[in-house]
């Protein structure tokens, strides 16, 4: 096609992976910014609780994080989110790790419990999280989708028009086409008389 150009074939072609890239950095920003931000909300929880010793701050904060993280729909279509809290002085309090107890299977009393709360707190927590958009699974598989198709309808659309303008040029030249030919004959007429 004489009309179709070259320049829009080359960016539909190389624009879906681009935008694609761009898009998924973008989204990992802004979903990493607004987790943490809703994190920091509610990861302690009801200070209370911890205060009174009825539940140990590492419970409550893996509790807490456990169901917001459940909350999250976006989680299941690609999204991976790595949650740590620590304190300031590198405790590790989420993820739970191993804690080697040798002692009795009953718990703490909740004057031990609320004690070892308000020395954690008192150390400064920090909470870490890194999240990253998986390929090929559900979000970016239609974030790459969307963005071809767009690709596609661009072409289609310039397609249309070239053809269109194709269309529009036949018929002109076969109006002219039809003109010089009753010109033609009009000067033929002529000679003959």
């Amino acid at each position: 096609m004489a009309h179709f150009p070259f320049k829009i074939l080359i960016i539909c072609i190389l624009l879906p992976p681009v935008l694609y890239i761009l898009s998924m950095q973008t989204l990992e920003g802004h979903l990493q910014t607004r987790y943490t931000k809703e994190m920091e909300e509610i990861y302690i929880g009801d200070t209370a609780e911890l205060f009174q010793g009825s539940v140990a701050i590492r419970d409550a904060i893996s509790r807490n994080i456990d169901q917001y993280l459940q909350s999250k729909a976006l989680l299941a279509m690609g999204v991976k989110v790595k949650v740590t809290v620590t304190t300031k002085k590198n405790t590790i309090l989420y993820p739970a790790v191993y804690d080697e107890d040798h002692g009795s299977t009953s718990p703490p009393p909740s004057d031990t419990i609320a004690k070892e709360n308000f020395r954690l707190l008192n150390e400064g927590l920090l909470i870490s999280l890194d999240l990253f958009i998986e390929h090929n699974r559900v979000l970016s598989n239609a974030i790459l989708g969307a963005y071809i198709l767009l690709s596609l309808l661009v072409l289609f659309g310039f397609y249309r028009a070239s053809g269109k303008k194709m269309v529009t040029e036949a018929q002109a030249r076969e109006a002219e086409i039809e003109r010089l030919s009753l010109l033609e004959n009009e000067y033929a007429g002529r000679l003959q008389v």
